[in-house]
């Protein structure tokens, strides 16, 4: 991978990877240690640096995680661990990949291995990514981002009995979904990689147990996604970084007519749109749509208006993110907080006004987490909404002063239950 690509990839990443390109400083040190501490609790895992780490880890560990850059003797000694199930490799900084063919030969006689991440590793191949197959305890691969892989890769794990989990940078293709369809359990499914043929989803109801199917880098055509409409279970549908090309409406009804789906994320960058609102109103054919993340910017289409009515023709939606406006006006706030049956919220840019915020807390009273930007809010206004929210359980906010730095310890002495985190930018 390019190293210019892997620059646009890191905020996705790991949002603190762009702040060390400044080299060691105070900030960067801590910016790694709250990445290591929050991917490592992700997945219940414990840090390991070093081969010495490694052999301090108690005989009944579970999951490893690490950022740096290793070798493989920690691998022999991680392999001595008999329970370990968890793995997972990223990098801190460019240039620090190790895991080669010869790791993966390795990890591939792992005797109760069930996941495998790769994050940014690029030294493998295709040949030695294919060993990983003999893995007959593996329930998910995750290679994000790492050199182009060929289908032999997917081929190798042809009625595999576990795998119901992969991610993987190869070219979306009929071939690639063909060997797709031969994983008898396979539930979930992540492509990096540019669209290859016109129709690589023509036997997609080969994959009889697919619920999730994510794209990135895929540029996909509208027509490739007609085959999705059939099929019987797919529930969730993730349209990644440059996963699309150009946004219209003709797109977005291809997706309204994918009727199982539950969520949506359209999570793209670096795309354009032409959508209009007659778009945005065919995904209210989504009767049973839980989810719906829109991170993109669809301010011009999506307004205050559309929203609305978008968010009262989905009866089942109870999670909600946008990050595509610069600013929260209260008529986007008013539409949000008419969703009483929403559990999670997140909107992420703009900040937010003390009667807005009081509007969301008061009539979203579902609310279990919520994610927003705090610049504009006052810290008596947002410790006497947060501590009458009935069943909220996390708070995440980020404000670029330090006017609500005293919030958290006041939300943790009255609400103990609730966990809040403030990230400062």
């Amino acid at each position: 991978m390019k190293t210019t690509t892997i620059c646009l990839l890191l905020a996705l990443l790991c949002p603190c990877l762009m702040a060390q390109a400044g080299g060691g400083t105070d900030s960067e040190a801590a910016s790694r240690i709250a990445t290591e501490k929050e991917e490592a609790a992700k997945l219940g895992a414990n840090i390991v640096h070093n081969l010495a780490d490694a052999k301090a880890l108690p005989e009944d560990v579970a999951a490893v995680f690490s950022l740096d850059k290793l070798d493989d003797s920690l691998l022999l000694e991680l392999k001595k661990r008999k329970s370990l199930k968890v793995l997972a490799f990223s990098r801190w900084r460019l240039g620090d990949e190790w895991v080669s063919d010869a790791s993966l030969e390795i990890l591939a006689s792992f005797p109760a291995l069930e996941e495998l991440h790769l994050t940014l590793q690029e030294k493998f191949t295709s040949k030695g990514a294919a060993k990983l197959a003999g893995l007959k305890t593996l329930k998910q691969l995750r290679m994000s981002y790492c050199q182009p892989l060929e289908v032999s890769v997917v081929a190798a794990f042809k009625k595999h009995s576990s795998l119901a989990g992969l991610a993987l940078p190869a070219a979306l293709s009929p071939a690639l979904m063909a060997a797709v369809a031969d994983i008898p359990e396979l539930r979930w499914l992540e492509v990096q990689g540019a669209m290859s043929g016109d129709n690589p989803f023509k036997d997609i109801d080969k994959c009889k147990k697919l619920e999730h199917l994510g794209l990135e880098n895929s540029a996909i055509a509208t027509a490739a996604l007609a085959p999705l409409a059939k099929h019987k279970t797919l529930k969730s549908l993730r349209l990644g970084m440059l996963a699309v090309r150009v946004w219209t409406d003709d797109l977005l009804l291809a997706i309204s007519k994918i009727k199982g789906l539950e969520t949506l994320n359209t999570d793209t960058t670096s795309s354009t749109s032409s959508a209009t609102a007659k778009g945005f109103e065919k995904l209210g054919m989504l009767k049973n749509l839980k989810s719906l993340a829109i991170t993109y910017d669809f301010a011009k289409s999506l307004t205050p208006t559309v929203l609305k009515a978008l968010l009262a023709s989905l009866p089942a939606l109870t999670s909600l993110e946008l990050r595509y406006q610069y600013e929260m006006p209260l008529e986007t706030v008013s539409a949000l907080a008419e969703r009483a049956k929403l559990t999670r919220l997140v909107f992420a840019n703009g900040g937010i006004t003390d009667t807005d915020f009081k509007a969301v807390l008061g009539k979203c009273t579902a609310l279990e987490h919520l994610e927003f930007n705090a610049d504009g809010l006052s810290e008596d206004v947002a410790v006497e909404a947060l501590q009458a929210a009935p069943g909220l359980k996390e708070v995440v906010f980020w404000e670029s002063e330090r006017v609500l730095a005293a919030v958290p310890g006041k939300i943790r002495q009255a609400r103990p239950e609730i966990t809040i985190v403030r990230n400062p930018y």
